[in-house]
């Protein structure tokens, strides 16, 4: 599944318009929102042909051409603050790595769009404010057709059998055990939703718009780690000569996650500080050449306990919770 780009969100009389296509096609899939104060309601989802695209965008304008809000390369969901939703939308990235033909970019700029036609109250501001103070140029990645959240061994299986590696296990665990209104979202929706959660940092954007859109195309997951990347490195495997590819992928969960001294050990869920994968893979760069991946998960040590930061003490005592 190839996610879309070439995003562009047109204001109409009623509605707000949001387009994008795949880079192998010529036709954009085009999603028509209502404009409304709380909700999201989906209008029209279809798809148009290149030609056909300005006179479908006319029609949905009283003035003949609507008005063009935003451009970005990728969709990153909806979010909502206090009075009503807002696009996310990725407007710059960088190339990172390629694995065969899979490119990996990073992102470099995001903002939000506002869907809801009233006027920002104060305390709807500073929400936005807030959010717009994250960087994103810190580490987050996505890629259009290649899965960063999973494996390369995880990846191959799902295109082998053509569905999640890890559904039916997740469809029994949600049998047991209590869980959240969020998390029985995440669970129920595995079945259009492949990727592993747990990596997914833009993951309640995208549970609010998955449950309104029949293309998943429209979804672009990004994680949060470190992408490296060395092409045509001379390494030596045994034999004599053979070029790679070396990519390294790190994903960090975004479950209990935070800086070194603040999270430590595990919390009453069972996930772990600072749980990162890391990944190593090695790409030959032949027609047919082989392509290995190695992998190690590492996290805090799963007990409960704590450090309290001071910056007198180099090294804070350890406190273990009974």
């Amino acid at each position: 599944m190839e996610s879309y780009r070439s995003i562009k969100v047109y204001e109409g009389t009623t509605s707000i318009i949001i387009t994008g296509r795949t880079r192998s096609r010529e036709f954009y899939r085009v999603l028509k929102l209502i404009r409304h104060t709380y909700n999201l309601v989906v209008d029209e989802e279809t798809m148009v042909s290149k030609y056909d695209l300005e006179n479908y965008l006319s029609e949905s304008s009283t003035s003949g051409s609507p008005k063009l809000l935003a451009k970005g390369l990728a969709l990153l969901g909806f979010t909502k603050f206090l009075q009503g939703y807002y696009i996310f939308l990725v407007t710059k990235r960088t190339k990172a790595a390629m694995i065969r033909n899979h490119s990996i970019y990073k992102v470099e700029d995001a903002k939000l769009i506002k869907l809801f036609p009233e006027k920002s109250t104060r305390n709807e501001t500073k929400y936005k404010e807030i959010f717009d103070r994250m960087n994103l140029s810190t580490g987050f990645y996505f890629s259009y057709s290649y899965d960063l959240t999973h494996t390369l061994q995880e990846n191959i299986c799902f295109k082998i059998n053509d569905k999640p590696f890890s559904l039916s296990k997740i469809i029994r665990v949600s049998t047991v055990g209590n869980f959240s209104a969020l998390e029985a979202a995440e669970l129920d929706s595995r079945i259009y939703y492949p990727w592993k959660s747990m990596y997914v940092w833009n993951n309640d954007q995208l549970m609010n718009m998955i449950s309104l859109v029949n293309d998943r195309s429209w979804i672009t997951p990004i994680i949060h780690g470190y992408v490296g990347y060395k092409s045509k490195s001379y390494i030596e495997l045994g034999i004599v000569g053979r070029q790679f590819d070396f990519v390294l992928i790190a994903r960090r969960s975004r479950y209990f996650a935070g800086t070194r001294y603040l999270k430590r050990g595990v919390n009453e869920e069972g996930k772990v500080a600072n749980d990162v994968e890391s990944e190593q893979i090695l790409v030959e760069r032949t027609l047919n050449g082989s392509i290995t991946s190695y992998v190690i998960v590492r996290g805090s040590i799963p007990l409960f306990w704590c450090q309290e930061p001071n910056p007198v003490i180099p090294r804070p005592d350890i406190i273990c919770k009974r």
